[in-house]
């Protein structure tokens, strides 16, 4: 190493690996045991489209609602069938806006309780084979 340059350094990497007690177990090295752990904790739900669908059924009530007013504030008459689809079409999709939100919720934390079981089990294993290593630390 000693012809290395000066700007490249070199350092000894520690690889542990746990032997199978049976034929049911695999080696699986600390360092990718630790990589998955990191990578199960980062677990974000997705919100996928579920708020952005919730938020445009939210607005259509507004918009529905604001017609609403001017229809009623207004002094020229309008059809009998205008003011019966804004009511429609305001209640709507108020409902399938709480309907998606409390959905997306409820998916999240499902996601969330599923992440927090895995990292449990993930920690109990660890903490079994090596009781004196902290999985968070690294």
């Amino acid at each position: 190493m000693a012809d290395a340059p000066q700007n490249i350094s070199f350092s000894e990497r520690k690889v542990t690996t746990v032997s199978p007690k049976d034929t049911t177990e695999i080696a699986l090295r600390l360092m990718d045991w630790k990589r998955i752990y990191h990578k199960v904790k980062s677990i974000c739900p997705a919100s996928s489209n579920r708020e952005l669908f919730s938020g445009v059924a939210w607005g259509v009530t507004a918009s529905a609602v604001f017609a609403l007013i001017s229809f009623y504030a207004s002094t020229q008459t309008t059809a009998a069938w205008v003011m019966p689809t804004c009511w429609l079409v305001a209640v709507a999709s108020l409902i399938i806006g709480v309907v998606i939100w409390v959905w997306g919720k409820s998916e999240s934390a499902n996601v969330e309780r599923v992440k927090g079981e895995i990292l449990r089990d993930m920690k109990d294993i660890h903490s079994t084979y090596f009781s004196t290593d902290d999985l968070d630390g690294s």
